[in-house]
Formats: structure tokens, sequence, C-alpha cells
């Protein structure tokens, strides 16, 4: 929702800035780039394309033409050794910069060098300032790609989506800035999902609570982005200033109008001034021009890609809290699958401690020759959910991975951080190892989840095929590979982790499957 000021500053800019046009952008044209932004729109492309995670750029980070070195280092090396490489190669071109910033006549060839990246007759003062603005940035390149890969998931939903409501498709490159496609991405700052919302944003456009965050998920996400990017547009005027506002805040992007008394993306990105307005947004504009770029030309910078396809599916709505593993159970489906194909629904749902909620639509895989949801739902035994008050303690248990905090673990399985924090003996505030395994206290514990003779009469025999032919293969734990898929792939819909399944079948984590290969699917 709109703050009163945000309105307030968007009738000002109005009036002052009706005859406008520099800048503009139209229907056919809604991405300009003047060349005030090309340096940008370069160094971008670089860390997409060229240059993956075991490396990057040292430049300037105003004047982003001038890029000093790309280093890279060796798969496997520490985070501490790679930071102490960056600092040596920052150290290294500071002391440059102060030398010829001295007004030293005999160069080295090194100095000359550097001082070739700067426009003739840069003043020694220029020089001396440019050594407080050395900056490292990641390549990105192998994750732009495996977000390529990933987007073939969705990115046929967003692009309708944006069509439906009149946006500009290209928009859908997005999420290549924001998560590289990943749909459960989290930051350090509690942005989450493939478009990275804040809690408070995705709140006033998504359901957020115990069970269900839809962040996570990429269908509903989407949509939430859609609004979201309409409602910049509208208040801002311009699609630059609508993007820059996913990462500024609308609100922000007025007062640089206001600011500067013109709508121009290259002479706002260059002049306003912010203590808020940093590097991210600065360079949020042409990142997403970059990103686009990258997208759009995806052979030319990494060959032959083939993107994951989108599962087929069919919504079922519960019409009461069921759990999760009757529903899987009744519709044949895999746990895993299922858990895949619904990523909103919060880690407690899916370890039986809270219930799929009354009216959630499920997305179920569509099977040829099975009956339809609703058909199947005949099946379906009523789940009520225990009251707190009836229900038994009970703990559960969570593994630690790379990034999470102990308020993450206590939102996503929907309990009070202190009472986490007191069952495994912590303070709120205290940092997780990697691994550590954390108690989850029981809230809520759905009923026997086991169908009563009379609901399972009304299943069909087609049911029972289905139920059957899923135990087999759960039983089995082997998988044929089918054409498209990723090892990636395979392992999220079977439930475990990349480097599980490779180890169950002597290949490498980054080995290509083939169609037709069988894979064992570890326990």
């Amino acid at each position: 929702m709109r703050s009163a000021v945000a309105i307030a500053l968007a009738a000002a800019v109005c009036v002052s800035l009706a005859a406008e046009t520099a800048g503009a952008t139209s229907a056919d044209h809604p991405f300009p780039r003047p060349p005030g932004i090309h340096a940008r729109i370069k160094l971008w492309t670089r860390v997409y394309a060229e240059i993956d995670t075991n490396g990057g750029l040292i430049h300037d980070n105003r004047n982003l033409d001038v890029v000093y070195e790309v280093i890279r280092w060796p798969k496997g090396l520490s985070p501490a050794e790679e930071e102490r490489r960056i600092a040596r190669a920052k150290d290294h071109y500071a002391d440059v910069l102060e030398r010829l910033a001295s007004g030293k006549t005999r160069l080295t060839p090194e100095e000359r060098r550097v001082l070739a990246l700067f426009p003739p007759g840069t003043s020694r003062a220029s020089l001396g300032a440019a050594a407080d603005r050395i900056r490292f940035q990641r390549g990105l390149a192998n994750r732009f790609r495996d977000g390529l890969i990933r987007s073939g998931q969705w990115e046929d939903h967003i692009r309708k989506v944006f069509r439906e409501r009149g946006l500009p498709q290209d928009l859908a490159a997005l999420p290549h800035v924001e998560s590289s496609y990943n749909p459960q991405a989290y930051s350090k700052v509690g942005a989450a999902g493939l478009w990275q919302f804040m809690p408070s944003t995705g709140a006033q456009y998504m359901r957020i609570d115990r069970a269900v965050d839809e962040r996570y998920d990429p269908w509903r996400s989407s949509e939430a982005a859609a609004a979201l990017l309409r409602d910049n547009y509208r208040t801002t005027g311009t699609w630059p200033l609508a993007i820059t506002s996913y990462n500024h805040g609308a609100g922000g992007m007025l007062r640089a109008v206001k600011q500067l008394g013109t709508r121009d993306i290259a002479t706002i990105i260059e002049r306003y001034e912010s203590p808020t307005w940093g590097f991210a947004s600065k360079n949020f504009y042409t990142s997403f021009l970059a990103a686009s770029d990258v997208e759009r030309n995806a052979a030319r910078y990494f060959g032959e890609i083939r993107r994951e396809r989108p599962v087929q599916h069919e919504l079922f709505v519960t019409r009461h809290p069921t759990s999760a593993q009757a529903l899987a159970r009744t519709f044949g489906v895999d746990v895993g699958l299922l858990r895949e194909m619904n990523l909103g629904l919060r880690d407690g749902v899916w370890n039986g401690r809270i219930a799929v909620p009354s009216g959630y639509a499920m997305r179920l895989p569509r099977v040829a020759g099975r009956p339809s949801a609703e058909q199947l739902a005949a099946a379906l035994p009523r789940m009520e959910a225990e009251r707190p008050a009836r229900a038994k303690a009970s703990a559960s248990k969570h593994r630690v991975r790379r990034g999470e905090t102990l308020s993450l673990v206590a939102r996503r399985y929907g309990v009070p951080l202190a009472s986490l924090a007191r069952a495994n003996g912590l303070r709120t505030t205290s940092k997780l190892k990697i691994g550590q395994t954390l108690k989850i206290p029981g809230t809520l514990i759905a009923p026997s989840e086991r169908p009563s003779r009379a609901a399972a009469a009304k299943a069909s025999k087609a049911t029972k095929a289905s139920k059957a032919k899923a135990s087999k293969a759960k039983a089995a734990r082997s998988h044929t590979v089918r054409r498209g898929e990723t090892l990636t792939q395979i392992a999220r819909r079977s439930g475990v982790s990349v480097k599980q399944l490779a180890a169950a079948n002597g290949i490498s984590p980054s080995t290509r499957v083939r169609t037709g290969q069988r894979l064992r699917i570890p326990d």
C-alpha cells in the first residue's frame, strides 16, 4: 500500500514535470538506454556472462568503465582465502593510485597501465579520490546459467501474468538479478523467494503466516511481483524508475525526481544524493538491462541451454485443514514432488506438525488417465488439526543449512523465536553453525491420517492403481531420466540433495545425466 507521503510526492512531481520528455519511455521502447548508463550495462553483462563465482572484477565504484583487473582463483578456495586475495588486489591498486596522485613522473609499466584507464588530463586529486572507490564485484556467470535452466519451469507463467496485466514481458528477466531464478533463495536481510520480497512488502501482496509463506511460491510471488511493479509504474511514471523502485522504493525514487527535477534515469544515477542511495540501487536498472540482454543471447554466451520444462499440474483447493501426508497418499504423489510443487507451504506442514490450511490451492502433478483432483478428493478424510491446548508436546529436528539464522528457522516452523531458543539452550541472538541440529518445540499435531473404510471405499479403481504404482516406485527408489531433466531437478523431486544423489550413483554433482539413464535414489 502506498503511503500518503508517496502519493503527495507523486502529485507534486506530476505537476512540475508535465512537459518533460528527457528519459521518457513508450509502449514500444519501455526500457531506454541513454549513453550515460552504457558502461554500467557493459560491466553487468561481464558479471552475468563472462566471469563465474570463482573470481570477479576490481573496479571503480563510480566510473564503471574503469576496471583494474579480473581476478580468478581455483575452485574450493576457503572464503577467508578469497577475502585475502580480494583485499590484496584492492590494496595494490590503492597504492598505485596514490603514487600517481603524488605526481610521480617516472612511471612503472603497471602505473602507466592504470593511468591509461582514466581520461587524458585526469587530475592528481581525481586519481587520489579514486583510491577510495575501489570495489570488488564477484562474477555470477555460473549462477546465471543455472538460473536460465531453472527459469523454464516458470517463465511461461510469468510472461503470461505480465501480458494479462499489460506489463512489458521482458520484466521476466528480473528474477535473474534478484535470485538467479532460485525460488528458495533467502538473503541476509530477510528477502525471500524468486522475487526476493521482504516480509513487510510481501505481506501487502501475498499470504504470510505460520503455515504459508507465498514469497517462496514461484506462481503466487510472480503474480505479486506483477502487482508491485504495476503499482511502482503508476506511482513513478516510467519503467526505469519503476524497476529501480523495486529495490529502492517508490517513495525514494519520487524524492530523487523532486530533488533533481528530472525523471532521466542516467541523471538520477549520477547526481541523486541520499544516505540510502547506494551501489545496489544505482545499478539495479542497468543490471536488469544486462540480465535481459544475456537472457536474450544465452546461446552466444553459454552455448546450447536446455531449460527445465514446466511440470503439468492441476489445482486442488482444500476444504478443511488437512495433512500434507494424507494428500500425498490420496493422490498417489510422492511427498517430495508435492513439496517441490508447493514451495509456499512452510516446513512445519511437511513434517506433519501443521495442517495444510483450509482453502489453500494445492498444485498436483497432472497424470494421464488418473481421475481428476475433485474425484480423488472423495477418498480424502477430514483431517482437522488438534488445537494447541489439546496437542501433546512434540519435538522434531532441523539441521542448520548455510545462511540460516535462529529467527529464520523459527519463522519457517511457525514457532516463537524465544521458544526455539529455550528448547535448544540458546539466546535469541545466538549464531548457528552449519550442520547444527535444532530441536523444534511442538505446537500443533495432526491426528491420525488413516482414511476411514467408508472414505476409502469411495476411491475409484484408478485411484488404487495410482497408489499401487506410486508405492512400488517409492519402494524401488530409482528413477529413469526423462528428456530435459537435470540431476538438480531429480534431486529436488526425490527429496534428497544433489550431493547425495550423485554419491549414490558414483557420479559428480555437475554430471549431465542422459535420457533413459537409471538413477538410484538414496533413502
